[in-house]
């Protein structure tokens, strides 16, 4: 193989060693796109283990299901804030890679169960790095709710969970609950919502047909292009590279270039000097 073709490896085989057990994932001899999109919706649904500062909306405070669930949440509210791992309380198709989660690809929104072993309400929330904004509970199913994004844009606006188009005044059609939920899941993104007088759009940007959030896939067509602008002009961006860590590093890397995939990135190792080129998360 070309050096192109063993980078490009090298990154299928890190990928894949991450979610190569799990059902339905890609293995070695699928093309490169669909092992980075498959590890890119994956790694989407999983929330890191980390401290949190949790956030309340007012809704979610005086619910009922707050009420009913009072020990559940304050117990899963408390894991949040010590950095306990999550996952247990995801679904269960948070670890199944050809499943998707159209919400969250829509709208940035996560739901977590209550109990490892499911039920029938949910909590949305948002998880950035070190804070968790949730919203509500609701019932499972309830993926597209417009009660959601009011009680976003109102309790957080400096959060951007949905951020206000200032150059739109309006949309053309308002959509039901139903309505949305239906265009959702035969594809269509329902990332432009309108809340009181304003338009917004979800932060994540919203859904492609299969799913897929929109940032996700343009971030994996930039892996490809500079992949492709890599093999068609190899040598040229190998001096480029040469240069680049003569600059950071006083120090002209001479040997051979090889491939090289760490800490979420992508580049080239020389002389024990790492060009990274890219990123993967």
């Amino acid at each position: 193989m070309d050096l192109v073709d063993q980078l490009e490896q090298a990154i299928q085989n890190s990928l894949i060693a991450q979610i190569g057990a799990l059902p339905g994932a890609p293995g070695p001899g699928d093309p490169l796109r669909d092992v980075l999109l498959a590890h890119a919706t994956w790694r989407a649904r999983q929330i890191p283990a980390r401290p949190r500062a949790v956030h309340r909306s007012a809704q979610l405070i005086s619910s009922e299901g707050a009420l009913e669930h009072h020990d559940e949440l304050n117990a899963l509210i408390a894991m949040i804030v010590r950095g306990d791992d999550l996952t247990p309380h995801l679904s269960r198709g948070a670890q199944k890679i050809n499943r998707r989660d159209r919400m969250l690809a829509d709208w940035g929104i996560q739901h977590l169960h209550f109990t490892p072993e499911g039920g029938p309400d949910v909590v949305f929330g948002v998880f950035r790095d070190d804070d968790a904004y949730l919203i509500g509970i609701y019932p499972h199913e309830s993926w597209a709710l417009q009660e959601v994004v009011e009680i976003a844009v109102r309790s957080w606006p400096d959060a951007e969970i949905f951020q206000r188009l200032n150059y739109v005044i309006g949309t053309t059609q308002t959509l039901t609950d139903e309505e949305r939920a239906e265009i959702r899941q035969a594809g269509v993104s329902a990332s432009i919502v309108e809340a009181d007088g304003e338009v917004y759009v979800a932060r994540a940007i919203g859904q492609t047909l299969d799913g897929s959030n929109v940032q996700d896939v343009m971030r994996i067509n930039m892996i490809m292009h500079q992949l492709r602008d890599l093999r068609e002009n190899l040598d040229e961006r190998l001096d480029g590279y040469r240069d680049h860590a003569e600059q950071e590093t006083g120090q002209r890397p001479t040997g051979e270039w090889q491939p090289l995939v760490r800490g979420g990135s992508f580049g080239f190792v020389a002389d024990q000097i790492f060009v990274p080129i890219g990123h993967l998360d």
